[in-house]
């Protein structure tokens, strides 16, 4: 998933991350297989790797912090500021250092935007558009610098943001909550949400929600994908290289013509060992298409993949791309 910005709050690097809405089509149910049924993975000549290499939509991210404030409709600060608010002391006494609750809270948000930090929530449904994890903090002393790591199962281990906020001192105790949206308001990737705040290198709070339904797998009828991306002339593991299963029934020119997100239905990259790891089942005796992108590689990818009663979860696939 690199998240559009309201004006207001504009994160100046362009975070990829992968929003797509997930909405499985009718299936094209194939013939009963014993195993695993796959054609050849062929080159897509023809077709740019670049549309696919950076496809995901850039997500917004707006940062709060609001002393002594329970709910807040995001404001109009300044780019790249801190929608605040401060309650005056005649005497304030300096802050010696920030303590935040951990485990993060998840709080309750809106398709606008707005966030209730008295209402905190253990999920989020299936096409939800802002999510908004947070801490409760018992003061900021100055020059606090918080470090933001965002994860998505779609991305694999690697973070699908990395943000840096300098917060506002306050010696008011307070909540900071982090809002991620898409920028066509279109719902967030489903899957495992995770998020990660740092003060330099000590990890303050930290915590994972499930947006959507629960990947749990019945390997009776489905079952799990993983595998390596390699460079076939070397042999070397490719790092960030983009895996797309399509949804049942979506053949690879299609999609190629027209790509849409709702076409896909679960993807994710690889890590610096080339591995990835499908979060999302697939059917047995189901047809899907799989598709292979990478910087500096040609396309790759097959129409035919298919899983059978007798295959055992997860399968491992080995993919070797060509160098442009």
């Amino acid at each position: 998933m690199r998240f559009f910005i309201k004006p207001r709050m504009i994160l100046r690097r362009s975070i990829a991350v992968a929003v797509c809405s997930l909405v499985a089509l009718s299936g094209q149910s194939a013939p009963a297989h014993s195993s695993v049924t796959i054609t050849p993975f062929t080159n897509l000549d023809g077709v740019s790797p670049a549309a696919f290499a950076s496809r995901p939509a850039p997500v917004s991210v707006i940062s709060h912090l609001l002393p002594g404030v329970n709910r807040q409709t995001p404001g109009t600060s300044s780019p790249l500021s801190l929608d605040t608010r401060e309650s005056p002391l005649a005497d304030p006494q300096p802050c010696a250092g920030i303590t935040a609750t951990n485990p993060i809270s998840w709080f309750t948000t809106d398709d606008v935007g707005n966030v209730d930090t008295s209402i905190q929530v253990d999920s989020y449904p299936t096409n939800t558009v802002v999510i908004a994890p947070g801490f409760q903090y018992d003061c900021v002393p100055k020059d606090t610098d918080l470090v933001v790591m965002v994860y998505n199962q779609a991305f694999g281990t690697d973070p699908a943001l990395v943000d840096k906020r300098t917060l506002q001192a306050s010696v008011d105790a307070g909540v900071f909550y982090y809002i991620l949206t898409t920028p066509d308001g279109s719902p967030l990737q489903e899957g495992q949400w995770r998020a990660e705040f740092y003060q330099g290198k000590e990890l303050l709070s930290s915590g994972s929600i499930l947006l959507g339904n629960s990947p749990d797998v019945d390997v009776s009828t489905q079952a799990l994908v993983q595998g390596t991306v390699t460079d076939q002339r070397t042999g070397q593991p490719i790092n960030q290289a983009r895996v797309f299963v399509l949804n049942p029934g979506v053949m690879l020119a299609d999609f190629l013509k027209d790509t849409q997100r709702a076409e896909v239905y679960v993807q994710t990259r690889t890590d610096t060992n080339g591995q990835f790891s499908l979060w999302k089942p697939l059917e047995r005796n189901t047809q899907y298409a799989m598709l292979i992108a990478a910087d500096g590689y040609k396309l790759r990818g097959t129409d035919r993949l298919i899983i059978g009663d007798e295959a055992s979860s997860p399968i491992t696939l080995t993919i070797q791309l060509v160098k442009r």
